[in-house]
């Protein structure tokens, strides 16, 4: 499900990457970048300009992955699971 756009994201064009996961046991072998590949591809023939995202701040090797890929962070704020206010990180790509 989509959630709610940041409000320093107006361009109507940049649309979410709400999920990305690879199993523990398939770390590190570059399955990550590739899917990333296919969704910024994907996007890109949909006619969107960007991709945004949040991660977990404590993830840092999907941070890693995203900075790698030339994602850049743009603010930090909670994410709420039930009552629970768990920080995140608010990334941002422009594709082209």
């Amino acid at each position: 499900a989509e959630t709610q756009r940041p409000a320093q994201l107006t361009d109507e064009r940049v649309i979410e990457l709400i999920r990305l996961y690879v199993r523990p046991g398939f770390y590190g072998r570059g399955i990550g970048s590739h899917l990333l590949q296919a969704v910024k591809q994907h996007a890109v023939n949909s006619g969107y300009s960007g991709l945004w995202l949040r991660v977990w701040e404590k993830n840092s090797g999907a941070i890693r992955m995203y900075e790698r890929d030339g994602f850049k962070q743009l603010s930090s704020e909670p994410y709420f699971i039930g009552i629970t206010a768990n920080p995140v990180v608010l990334m941002v790509k422009k594709l082209s």
